[in-house]
C-alpha cells in the first residue's frame, strides 16, 4: 500500500514537472516570436531589429536613436527624419553633399570637399531598401571639440519611403570613440513596413509638392548660412545646434516659401 502511494506521488511530480517545462518552453517560444515594434512618424513606418544596446524613440515628426556608455564616456544621439516625397535636391541637402560633374560638393560652402575634411561615401543594402551616405570632418571651431559627421538616407526599394539619419560619430581627436560601426549595424537591421493605402496616396502627391500634407515641420540639422526658425542667421558652430532641448528647424522647413540665405 505504501509503495503504491509512493509511486502515485512520484508520477504526480513527474507529470507536474513535464507540464511546467512544457509551459515554460511555450512561453519562451511566444516571447521569441514577439515582433519588433513599428516606429511611425511623417510618412515613414519601419522596424529596427537590432538596437545594439541603445534606445529608439519618436517625437513629433522625427525620431532619435540614443546609446550611452558612462564608463567609457561614449554617447550617441542620432536624429532620424522622414523624407518621403522629397525631391533629389532635398535629399542631397539632408546628406549635406551632392555629386556634380564627378565631384562631391559640400552644402556648407557649395564648393568641393577639401582634403582635410576626409570626405568618404558609403553604400548599404538592407532587407527592403538601398542607402547612400557619407562622413566628413569639421575643420573649423575649437580643435578639441571638432567632430566627424555621418549623414545617410535609406530609400525603400518597393515603395516611396525615404528615411535619413544625421549624427556626429566621434570627436576627431579621440578616434577610439568612433560610433560608426554601431550606427551602421542599427541601420542594417532596419526594415520598412508597408504604408497604409491613404498614406501611400499622400506620399505620391507630395512627390510633386514636397510640402503637401505636412503639418509638422521637419526638425532638420541647420547649416552655415541657414536662417533658423527662431530668427538670426547661422554663421558658424555645429550643424547639429539645438534650442531648448531639440534640434533647430530651418526657416524654409517652417515656411516653405522662404529659402536659406545666399
Amino acid at each position: 500500500m505504501k509503495l503504491r502511494v509512493f509511486l502515485v506521488f512520484v508520477l504526480c511530480i513527474a507529470i507536474t514537472g513535464t507540464y511546467a517545462e512544457s509551459s515554460l518552453n511555450q512561453a519562451t517560444v511566444e516571447t521569441r516570436q514577439q515582433p519588433d515594434p513599428v516606429y511611425s512618424f511623417g510618412k515613414c513606418n519601419f522596424q529596427i531589429h537590432d538596437l545594439e544596446g541603445g534606445l529608439f524613440a519618436t517625437e513629433g515628426g522625427s525620431g532619435a536613436y540614443t546609446y550611452l556608455e558612462l564608463e567609457n564616456g561614449i554617447d550617441i544621439e542620432a536624429g532620424f527624419y522622414c523624407r518621403t516625397g522629397a525631391s533629389p535636391g532635398d535629399v542631397a541637402e539632408q546628406l549635406d553633399a551632392r555629386k556634380i560633374d564627378g565631384r562631391w560638393i559640400w552644402s556648407g560652402s557649395n564648393q568641393a570637399f577639401e582634403k582635410s575634411q576626409h570626405f568618404r561615401t558609403y553604400e548599404l543594402v538592407g532587407k527592403s531598401w538601398k542607402g547612400l551616405g557619407n562622413t566628413y570632418d569639421q575643420t573649423t571651431g575649437d580643435e578639441a571639440t571638432r567632430r566627424r559627421l555621418f549623414n545617410f538616407c535609406l530609400r525603400q526599394t518597393d515603395g516611396p519611403q525615404i528615411l535619413c539619419v544625421n549624427t556626429p560619430i566621434m570627436t576627431i581627436d579621440t578616434s577610439r570613440s568612433n560610433m560608426l560601426p554601431k550606427i551602421m549595424a542599427v541601420l542594417k537591421s532596419i526594415e520598412f513596413a508597408d504604408l497604409p493605402a491613404s498614406a501611400g496616396a499622400s506620399a505620391a502627391s507630395s512627390a510633386t509638392d514636397p510640402g503637401a500634407g505636412q503639418t509638422t515641420p521637419m526638425k532638420s540639422p541647420i547649416r552655415k548660412g541657414d536662417r533658423p526658425e527662431n530668427g538670426g542667421e547661422v554663421t558658424g558652430g555645429s550643424p547639429y545646434m539645438t534650442f531648448m532641448g531639440r534640434l533647430l528647424a530651418r526657416l524654409a522647413d517652417v515656411h516653405p516659401g522662404r529659402r536659406r540665405a545666399a
